[in-house]
């Protein structure tokens, strides 16, 4: 199956927003949307995101994310949309480096699939990697199975589309 990731223009903007608040250290938070499959495609739209919240903790190489602040803001947006929309991935900063995955971004998707039984046990992450005028953006996308033991399997990579 093809995929393909779409992020709102508005949430581009909070999502810089979220990282120039803290550069040149690392920031995060969760995404906020639905997917939908057709022709074989499965869309990822995401039409919100949640900033880090006040206890989390960014370091230069780490973010540590206020875990109460998401919880709480996925069921405000679950509610607030009706149960249409709904927590669908991860996103955090590399300032000034890659917007690849560490080992450590790899063992998350891979937990996060595990956990995700309402995605099919899909996960995604965004990355936003670059200098502070100039970010790039990856998103991964794992898929978890019982019958696969490799926590470093092979995620899918994908350059994210934005839409107004």
């Amino acid at each position: 199956m093809t995929e393909t990731v779409w992020i709102q223009e508005s949430v581009r903007a909070d999502l810089l927003r979220y990282r120039t608040e803290v550069f040149p250290l690392e920031t995060g938070g969760i995404l906020l949307g639905y997917t939908s499959e057709n022709n074989n495609i499965r869309h990822w739209v995401i039409t919100a995101a949640a900033g880090p919240g006040e206890l989390a903790k960014h370091g230069r190489y780490r973010f540590t994310p206020d875990d109460d602040h998401h919880i709480s803001e996925a069921k405000r947006h679950y509610h607030q949309t009706g149960g249409l929309e709904y927590y669908i991935g991860d996103w955090h900063t590399h300032p000034n480096g890659s917007c690849l995955p560490s080992v450590l971004d790899r063992v998350t998707l891979y937990r996060n699939a595990r956990r995700s039984d309402h995605l099919g046990f899909h996960s995604l992450m965004l990355i936003i990697g670059g200098e502070f005028e100039a970010a790039d953006y990856g998103a991964y996308i794992h898929a978890w199975s019982p019958n696969v033991f490799r926590i470093m399997r092979k995620s899918r990579t994908l350059k994210p589309r934005f839409f107004k």
